[in-house]
């Protein structure tokens, strides 16, 4: 049973309650300011339930840059949070202290209409709410838990929003509508892991993702790279994907990897070895243009003579899900 922590925090008190009922918990003590100097958070996190302050904007926060580094902030000059407590803004964690990087629709912004103590919150908004996924980013080796960013993308491969998983427990979480939906996970020394998944209305959706390290013939399939049929032309849904693979090999420039094009067994094997061999060049020549040496870069059509799921079942009749983990491309480190 889920046990809920509720810490209300004011410019002026402090206090909360505890129990196992969101909405019926014994308060420990009685605040004693006003609706807008008390402001609540309801946060429950596995780590250490740790509560995140708030004020009416007179706090000073110090911290270290790096350069380049993205930072999160929020003033009394956005919209979305002014002095007198008008409109609410809402921010959403990943993890514990982790920002989730995320477009906030129209239909997501709320206002109060006064300043009074009792608010009703509703929504005409159309279509189903949205769905919660959630889960763990691990070592494929160890299963330790890692600090990873996922991002998130549409099926039209549209980045939607980022999110970073938990240090100590691996775990991430977020919110998107019902739907067809792509990731790619980067962590530091480790390959980066794609792959796609649906989200069902009114159900929760897990999905534990296991990156390999960064070592010689270590693979990945790069899940989120797509071609026209029959042809080796790259679709633009391919090229976020091919961006994040462009990034990675400017962090180790030393390193030399295969990209191998596969298929599934429609087709004469001349016809598959060549149709194969001219997609791996495609994505070459896409890393070329990015900025990628050619001496990093290597490729090979292995056609159909390595399948990962069988082209037909047990009784003869098509597989077309085994022929399309086949159709595939993959990348391979060859040296570090």
């Amino acid at each position: 049973m889920k046990k809920f922590i509720v810490i209300i925090i004011g410019f002026l008190d402090c206090f909360f309650a505890s129990g196992k009922d969101l909405f019926e918990m014994k308060v420990a003590n009685q605040a004693v300011a006003d609706a807008i100097d008390s402001v609540c958070l309801i946060y429950k996190d596995k780590k250490t339930n740790k509560p995140i302050y708030g004020g009416h904007g007179r706090t000073i926060i110090r911290r270290k840059l790096q350069v380049g580094e993205t930072v999160f902030v929020n003033s009394l000059g956005s919209p979305e949070c002014l002095s007198d407590s008008t409109k609410i803004y809402s921010p959403r964690f990943s993890s514990d202290l982790n920002w989730s990087e995320q477009k906030i629709s129209d239909w997501q912004k709320y206002a109060k209409k006064n300043k009074s103590r009792l608010n009703f919150f509703a929504s005409n908004a159309v279509g189903p709410r949205n769905c919660d996924l959630t889960g763990f980013i691990l070592s494929g080796d160890t299963l330790a838990p890692i600090k990873a960013a996922i991002s998130f993308f549409d099926s039209a491969g549209i980045f939607l929003s980022r999110n970073f998983s938990d240090s100590l427990s691996g775990f991430y979480s977020i919110k998107l509508p019902p739907g067809q939906y792509r990731y790619e996970v980067k962590a530091e020394g480790f390959l980066l892991s794609f792959g796609s998944f649906d989200l069902i209305p009114a159900r929760m959706s897990e999905l534990e993702i296991r990156l390999p390290r960064v070592t010689i013939d270590n693979r990945i399939i790069l899940r989120n790279i797509f071609f026209e049929f029959a042809k080796a032309a790259l679709k633009k849904e391919s090229f976020a994907g091919l961006d994040a693979l462009a990034d990675f090999l400017k962090e180790y420039p030393s390193m030399q990897i295969e990209i191998s094009g596969h298929t599934d067994n429609k087709g004469t094997e001349a016809y598959n070895d060549r149709l194969s061999r001219d997609r791996a060049e495609a994505v070459v020549n896409y890393l070329v243009q990015k900025g990628i040496g050619k001496k990093q870069l290597n490729c090979r059509g292995a056609g159909f003579s390595e399948p990962i799921a069988p082209n037909f079942f047990l009784d003869g009749s098509d597989n077309p899900a085994g022929r399309q983990e086949n159709r595939r491309t993959e990348f391979k480190i060859l040296r570090l």
